[in-house]
């Protein structure tokens, strides 16, 4: 439960930053559901529990930046998105709080071949914390927007980097796509390339990446296996 003030462009203009101010109060919550059509016919049964959280009373604010530039999917595209968090936060009814920061950046690229015929993307981001944040503020990786071949939050810590490579035959009607991603999280002091996850997978999308379907595979770790995404706004 909590409130934010935000600050943003106007809804006809380009969201391309935001202020948000909040005072939150979290807690954990138990998963409720033990039935899903699909998840049975897979033979995966019940959904995985929830992320766990702890429970605090939070006050703090957000910086979002997320300029693009170059609208002509025929002409190379750069974007950038910076995300920025800085709060204090207790345990209920206790007087002493804590304080922690964290930022993270990501680049993406979209580059046209061979004519506009091909297309090449590329998206970089890495992330960390500082201070004493509570669990829920850690960085997940998993899922069609981090980490391809992985359920969502697979890797998480107070510091992350990930990566992906996606090229795309371009038709009239949409893309065709293969894809690698790559991705770590967990402390900064244990940072290691070993423990990175890959994956690797081919797409399709149409409207230049508005609409995209995804199968990918884990190459690395125990929760590798086959994963179909459908979501919105890719790379290309």
């Amino acid at each position: 439960t909590g409130a934010d003030l935000t600050f943003r462009p106007a809804d006809s203009a380009r969201q391309s930053w935001s202020v948000r101010l909040y005072g939150e109060r979290h807690h954990g919550v138990s998963k409720k559901i033990d039935f899903a059509l699909f998840r049975n016919w897979s033979g995966e049964g019940i959904f995985r529990p929830n992320i766990r959280a702890r429970g605090v009373e939070e006050a703090g604010g957000e910086l979002r930046l997320t300029p693009w530039w170059g609208s002509d999917p025929l002409l190379p595209q750069v974007g950038f998105e910076f995300y920025g968090q800085g709060a204090a936060w207790r345990d209920p009814g206790a007087s002493e709080s804590r304080e922690y920061a964290r930022a993270s950046g990501t680049l993406r690229v979209a580059i046209p071949l061979d004519g506009a015929r091909w297309r090449l993307g590329m998206e970089a981001g890495a992330g960390s914390t500082w201070g004493v944040a509570p669990l829920q503020r850690n960085w997940f990786l998993g899922g069609a927007t981090t980490l391809r071949g992985y359920p969502a939050s697979t890797l998480f810590g107070s510091s992350f980097t990930r990566g992906r490579l996606e090229v795309a035959r371009v038709f009239p009607v949409g893309t065709v796509t293969v894809f690698g991603d790559a991705g770590w999280a967990g402390a900064r002091e244990a940072f290691s390339s070993d423990d990175f996850l890959y994956a690797v997978g081919v797409g399709g999308s149409i409207l230049d990446g508005l609409v995209r379907l995804d199968l990918s595979h884990g190459l690395t770790g125990t929760a590798r296996g086959f994963r179909v995404d459908l979501y919105l706004d890719a790379i290309l």
